[in-house]
């Protein structure tokens, strides 16, 4: 029987114990309550006041068969192992290489650090007092994002193997429904977004084609059907066309939507913006040939565990959809319980007032295209952020690991945490670009913002936290689900495998669903047993393969 320590102190606590032998950090909701009764109790009367608070307690019959179930002899109290804990906690316990010391960040980076981000730590405290479960580092992202989209690819990092890093950024959190609380915290961000900068958002979801065309600038049939705030908004947007950004709740939507055969070529769109072309045609059934220019695609989004394996195939790792993610997963799947007031919460006035700065002293977009040229015929401006000495040559370093030491097999064996790593560093540049711009938007100097060593400490510190997130990311991914959501991964792979050509083997199975190799043979039993699979030898060798029954 598994024993609570807040039934088990207030039963130590009726029997006699000393008040100081008991934690009162340890105690939450009625059991602290019950345990302040008892304290101011004397020690005689200890019995008569928790059976006052028992019969007036709403779940006092609960709150006495729980203290009578704890065993009189139990005078320790039983602490779990670490496992245990784990288990009961769905503790997501990964093994993160450590980084060569040369790029690790010294005490007096990490001091530094401490010396920007504020609107990260502003947004992240608001964000707390609403959604109070959702980890910090998930709200810490969706600032960063935020900055990302007003940014719009008029900022960028020049370094020697690129001429033009943007800061643009895609965030998916990945959480269990309900408990963490996403949608109130996604809603958090989109009405700071809709306040200070309404046109730099994409509809939530489309067709292909119809992304395309709002990429392209191209108006909606009903245009002038619509009020005339949605027109004026609309030609607003039409200045930043191919620079706006997405936040979508039920992200699993939009991954599941690239595989629909009228989706063809959606995920290669995203592809192309996320590494900001500056421009891309598309033949289109309405419009025949469409180009896109300047492109630059932020986006926030979040999912549940069984969503994104459901809609996650070998083919999004393949062209490289997951590695551009900062995916973030909460170290424990079921969040500690944390009280909140149930009062309103007013944004802080900050917030709004540092995204309205950032967007005023970034270069304005020209409202005179070239005669013919169509929507946004003109590239943006971008400024040229500069980086201290110090803070790029401690970035070779940090690069250098992740992009070469940490790419060894023997050091990170997940071939897909190696791409994971691999963009790391690139990240980097980008949060510490984005950290330099809100710095720069409210202090009112400099004419173009400047990665400070701070910046790129802050950054630094940030990607660490993304990388533990990746290792969580890919542990969750290789979870096996459970009944249907099992049986329905397998079929899709199996049919991912047949259009490729390749045989349907435990072995390949096991290799491409990441599954245990025994469960891969228990789950093939059974559906074979249900007549949805038949078991055969293939043409050319003995091996075994498996079929599917068509119903």
């Amino acid at each position: 029987m598994t024993v609570h320590y807040g039934p088990w102190a207030i039963a130590r606590l009726r029997a006699g114990a000393d008040i100081n032998s008991i934690n009162p950090d340890r105690l939450t909701g009625d059991w602290r309550e019950l345990y302040g009764a008892l304290r101011v109790a004397q020690n005689g009367d200890r019995a008569a006041a928790f059976m006052r608070f028992v019969n007036a307690h709403p779940n006092g019959k609960a709150i006495l068969q729980a203290v009578a179930n704890v065993p009189p002899t139990l005078t320790e109290f039983p602490e779990p192992d670490e496992a245990a804990q784990n288990a009961r906690d769905r503790r997501i316990v990964v093994e993160v290489p450590d980084l060569p010391k040369p790029a690790r960040l010294t005490p007096a980076m990490e001091r530094a650090a401490a010396e920007t981000g504020e609107f990260l730590d502003t947004y992240a405290g608001y964000v707390k007092q609403i959604a109070n479960t959702l980890p910090c580092d998930f709200s810490e992202a969706a600032a960063l994002a935020i900055a990302s989209i007003a940014v719009a690819r008029r900022l960028h990092v020049t370094t020697y193997f690129e001429p033009a890093i943007y800061p643009v950024l895609w965030v998916l959190w990945v959480a269990e429904s309900t408990i963490f609380h996403k949608t109130t915290a996604l809603n958090v961000a989109r009405r700071l977004i809709r306040a200070t900068m309404p046109h730099l958002l994409l509809p939530d979801e489309s067709s292909s084609d119809r992304l395309i065309q709002e990429l392209a600038g191209i108006e909606p049939v009903n245009l002038h059907k619509m009020p005339h705030e949605q027109q004026s908004r609309w030609r607003k947007a039409m200045l930043h066309a191919g620079q706006r950004a997405i936040v979508i709740d039920e992200a699993s939507s939009l991954f599941g939507s690239f595989r629909k055969d009228y989706n063809i070529g959606k995920i290669e769109v995203f592809l192309k913006a996320y590494d900001c072309d500056d421009e891309k045609t598309y033949s289109t059934i309405r419009h025949g040939q469409v180009t896109m220019r300047w492109l630059y695609l932020p986006m926030l989004g979040a999912t549940t565990p069984a969503a994104i394996q459901s809609a996650a195939n070998l083919q999004m790792w393949q062209v490289g959809l997951w590695p551009r993610f900062v995916t973030l997963v909460p170290e424990r799947m079921f969040p500690e319980r944390i009280t909140h007031s149930d009062a309103p919460i007013p944004r802080p006035p900050s917030l709004d007032r540092t995204i309205t700065a950032l967007l005023e002293r970034l270069p304005q977009p020209d409202e005179t295209p070239e005669p013919g040229g169509g929507p946004q015929s003109k590239e943006p401006v971008s400024l040229d952020v500069a980086i201290a000495a110090e803070a790029w040559r401690h970035w070779t370093r940090y690069n250098e690991a992740l992009s070469y030491d940490l790419q060894h097999p023997d050091v990170t064996p997940d071939d897909r945490l190696r791409k994971m790593y691999g963009r790391n560093a690139v990240r980097v540049l980008q949060t510490a670009t984005l950290l330099s711009a809100l710095d720069w938007a409210v202090s009112g100097r400099q004419e173009a913002p400047r990665i400070t060593l701070a910046h790129y400490a802050r950054a630094h510190q940030i990607a660490e936290t993304w990388r533990v997130n990746a290792h969580r990311f890919v542990e969750v991914m290789d979870r096996p689900l459970e009944g249907a959501d099992r049986e329905a991964r397998l079929i899709a792979m199996i049919r991912y495998l047949n259009a490729r050509g390749e045989m349907v083997t435990i072995r390949n199975l096991t290799r491409y669903l990441n599954w245990r190799r025994d469960d891969v043979v228990v789950l093939l039993q059974q559906m074979t047993a249900d007549g949805l699979l038949e078991e055969a030898n293939s043409e050319s060798s003995r091996t075994k393969v498996w079929r599917l029954i068509q119903t």
